[in-house]
């Protein structure tokens, strides 16, 4: 029997056991669904995880999460959701009027990123994990790992075509999105070699999830229509996205010799374009949960609380944080014996060559 990611995780950050698995953490985005993944990559972040990972890939939304998480900021940069984007007005359908972009993408990125809520450039540079930040390139009509400066990479992957401004230029690139080819990069995780993958989805199961498909459909059309090349490119909008979501349900699972395991927010759902701040605070609570679950640990509270994460007052959000937090209590006394048995587990499960890290 494999160990589970957090088992090696927990493993690794407690010095119990040596091992020689590659473990990948792959975040999602979705716009401001992403204040889900940022509240689980807090968690992560602050139970002493994060560094443990091998590689971590992010798209999208999710690639500005990740940075924030190897940076050490974690509850900070998830702080960026339901205080500065709601102020800033980051999605507002009135600029569609006036004849601008509805998504005020760049301010994001220079104003809170470079400056209000610095993101440590240099600690991220200097993370244990390889950090994979991931775009769509016009030119090799692929999924790319641009180079060059961070925060211009972190613009290239979020850069949502027609609502956000034009392509993003690096390395003789024209780079989109990431999402737009791949919003769960799972198979390039195992491609690099990894034995093991957490995946941070931001999506619940189930069909009552808010999608725009007239925007999503609209957007291609553009796209299309601007960057011919694209016609040929297998972006991913409705359906398809529903598919791989469908390919990654919740829990663990074993694809070949690798083990999958996959958090899910349980909901109540989150859309793209929410802007009430107490709700994506209640996500940020959601995404943290999940991962609470899955290590069977809890984070100190007065660390999120001193950025901003006091509970919403919505009587239902609160009733179940605090169902959650009564739930990991009950189990609590049975970590010991989990962590006994998964040193064990690690210690005699099979691994790949050193090639799989």
């Amino acid at each position: 029997m494999q160990p589970t990611p957090f088992d090696v995780l927990r493993a690794r950050r407690d010095g119990t056991a040596g091992d020689r698995h590659r473990v990948a953490l792959v975040v999602e985005g979705g716009c401001m669904r992403g204040v889900i993944a940022a509240g689980a990559v807090t968690a992560l972040d602050h139970l002493n995880l994060a560094q443990r990972f091998d590689a971590v890939y992010g798209v999208s939304a999710g690639a500005l999460n990740a940075a924030y998480m190897l940076s050490g900021q974690a509850a900070m940069g998830t702080s960026i959701y339901f205080e500065d984007l709601p102020a800033a007005r980051f999605l507002s359908r009135r600029r569609i009027l006036a004849g601008r972009r509805p998504m005020a993408l760049d301010h994001t990125i220079d104003e809170i990123v470079g400056c209000r809520k610095r993101l440590d450039v240099t600690a991220v540079r200097a993370a244990a994990p390889e950090f994979h930040v991931l775009a769509t390139c016009l030119e090799h009509r692929s999924l790319h790992r641009p180079h060059g400066l961070l925060l211009e990479q972190l613009r290239a992957a979020a850069r949502v075509p027609l609502l956000s401004g034009p392509p993003v230029h690096l390395n003789g690139c024209r780079l989109y999105d990431g999402g737009l080819l791949e919003p769960l990069p799972v198979d390039l995780a195992l491609q690099d070699g990894a034995t093991h993958v957490v995946v941070l989805r931001t999506r619940p199961d189930g069909a009552s999830i808010l999608r725009h498909r007239h925007i999503e459909w609209a957007m291609l059309a553009w796209l299309r229509h601007a960057h011919p090349e694209t016609r040929s490119m297998p972006v991913v909008p409705g359906d398809r996205y529903e598919r791989r979501v469908a390919a990654l349900p919740g829990g663990v699972t074993t694809r070949d010799d690798a083990v999958i395991e996959v958090l899910v927010p349980p909901g109540p759902t989150i859309s793209q374009s929410e802007m009430n701040p107490e709700t994506l605070r209640a996500g940020a609570w959601m995404g943290l949960a999940t991962v609470e679950d899955a290590a069977n640990e809890t984070v100190d509270r007065a660390v999120l609380y001193a950025h901003g994460w006091q509970q919403s007052q919505d009587r239902e959000t609160e009733s179940w944080v605090r169902a959650r937090t009564a739930s990991r209590e009950g189990i609590a006394k049975h970590t010991a014996n989990a962590a006994r048995e998964a040193t064990a587990l690690i210690a005699n499960a099979p691994v790949k060559p050193d090639s799989a890290g």
